[in-house]
């Protein structure tokens, strides 16, 4: 099906996809898809016509930029988008573990206070060494191909081993 890229002044891209019941009867696709696309653009944008099976991953679908063949993920944003999402978990895991190391710091050994906050300097090292290994990727197939979607604690933590 046919949809309609509008490439927006702050840089984004929008995808209008024509609803199908939008159709009038006795209306030929071509006048269809006119009406509806000219509908949808009213501030005039610069647009470009092509087909939804021809549109790249979803996965990084906010670092969509115009391309000569409609739009392409932008590779620098893309990865800058995998280590917000990195440090948003990351942040998560070192709150959660706030409470543990007062109360290992109040009633714990020096042993068991020197292991949490190794496990905790596991997580502040995290975001440097997932940013090593972006450094390496060259496309974004490859980039999907090792961040296909947001991961877990855990995952990052494999992917980010030295």
């Amino acid at each position: 099906m046919k949809c309609r890229l509008l490439y927006r002044n702050d840089g984004g891209v929008s995808v209008i996809y024509p609803a199908p019941n939008s159709k009038r009867e006795n209306e030929t696709e071509k006048e269809w898809l006119d009406r509806v696309f000219k509908k949808s653009n009213p501030g005039n944008l610069l647009f470009k016509d092509i087909e939804s099976e021809n549109l790249p991953s979803r996965r990084f679908r906010n670092q969509w930029v115009k391309s000569v063949d409609g739009v392409v993920p932008d590779l620098v944003k893309s990865k800058e988008r995998v280590l917000a999402e990195l440090r948003k978990v990351r942040d998560v895991e070192l709150i959660k573990s706030d409470g543990e190391l007062a109360k290992e710091n109040e009633i714990g050994t020096p042993g068991s206070i020197n292991a949490l906050k190794d496990y905790r300097q596991k997580f502040r090292d995290l975001p440097q060494n997932i940013e090593s290994k972006l450094s390496s990727i060259t496309t974004i197939s490859k980039l999907e191909q090792e961040y296909p979607c947001e991961l877990g604690i855990d995952e990052y933590l494999v992917k980010g081993e030295k």
